[in-house]
């Protein structure tokens, strides 16, 4: 009986497996509205992890790297476009916690499905745009917040 119930959970470890692999190339093909204008898929694109520094402070404390925003560079023109996250309607001692932070969602799901990622420690130096089509868009690309006031949101549109 026991080996029984082990095959089965055998064969559902592997149907996740096979779900997940279908989820991540469904949304690699997810298209986001670029600062040029254009339309591109996630897996079209390069994303660059840009990194914070933190200078030491006292016997223990800093000089370290930080992993900062990601900036997806724009296969068209070469521009970097900033992902923006605003988190300004989740109460102040939430806004670091995973599932009260689209960006940290977003950083984790999305971050593997571009074409490479490259680490960024302040030395590019590429012109930027400012986008917020992920922060708008929390619904397409799966970015669940708990604490966001979607109704807020919603009157803006």
């Amino acid at each position: 009986m026991t080996k029984q119930i082990l095959v089965e959970i055998h064969k559902c470890e592997e149907e996740i497996s096979e779900l997940t692999m279908k989820l991540s190339e469904k949304r690699a093909n997810l298209k986001f509205k670029c600062g040029c204008g254009k339309l591109h898929k996630i897996k079209d694109c390069v994303v660059i992890q840009s990194h914070w520094y933190t200078r030491p402070s006292g016997c223990s404390d800093g000089d370290y790297w930080n992993e900062g925003e990601l900036q997806i560079i724009c296969p068209a023109t070469d521009v970097k476009n900033r992902a923006m996250f605003s988190n300004y309607d989740v109460a102040y001692e939430n806004r670091n916690r995973y599932a009260y932070n689209a960006e940290k969602q977003f950083s984790r799901i999305y971050k593997p499905l571009f074409k490479a990622v490259i680490d960024d420690y302040n030395k590019d130096k590429r012109n930027f745009w400012n986008i917020h089509y992920f922060d708008e868009n929390h619904k397409k690309f799966g970015l669940h917040v708990e604490g966001r006031n979607y109704a807020k949101q919603a009157l803006k549109s």
